[in-house]
């Protein structure tokens, strides 16, 4: 199952905050990026949103493409316009990313925990899934 990384930066986002900018998504059903690593995702990618301090951190599943005016979601509301959009499934509810969490990844990567939040990694399909699922229950309090 392919995998992708979204990250929100503060400087980017909506009134200057990243939050704004996952709570959109989450209003709306939708997630974006600039990326070129995020450019042709299939449904049923497992897509990790995060801030781009590691402050906050969301998974979702991507269900399909956004259309064309999908695109101006986020500029309708101060933000900026995204060259890739997509309908997303909320898999896990926007949470913080404690140093507990970042642990628990880091072990599961075998010590490769920054590299699992790097997006050109997710981009390659290098992260098992069972990784992406145990963090999603972590995150969901399972």
């Amino acid at each position: 199952m392919p995998s992708a990384l979204v990250s929100y930066a503060n400087r980017y986002s909506v009134e200057g905050k990243a939050i704004n900018d996952f709570r959109i998504g989450e209003e709306t059903g939708l997630v974006a990026s600039n990326a070129s690593t995020i450019s042709d995702l299939p449904p049923g990618t497992l897509c990790i949103i995060k801030c781009g301090s590691n402050r906050l951190v969301q998974v979702v599943e991507i269900t399909a493409r956004g259309s064309h005016d999908e695109k101006f979601t986020w500029q309708r509301r101060g933000g900026k316009i995204w060259k890739n959009v997509y309908k997303m499934k909320p898999l896990t509810d926007i949470c913080k990313l404690t140093t507990l969490r970042k642990i628990i990844v880091n072990e599961l990567t075998m010590g490769k925990g920054q590299e699992f939040w790097d997006p050109k990694r997710h981009s390659l399909n290098a992260w098992n899934p069972s990784i992406i699922a145990h963090l999603i229950r972590e995150l969901n309090g399972e």
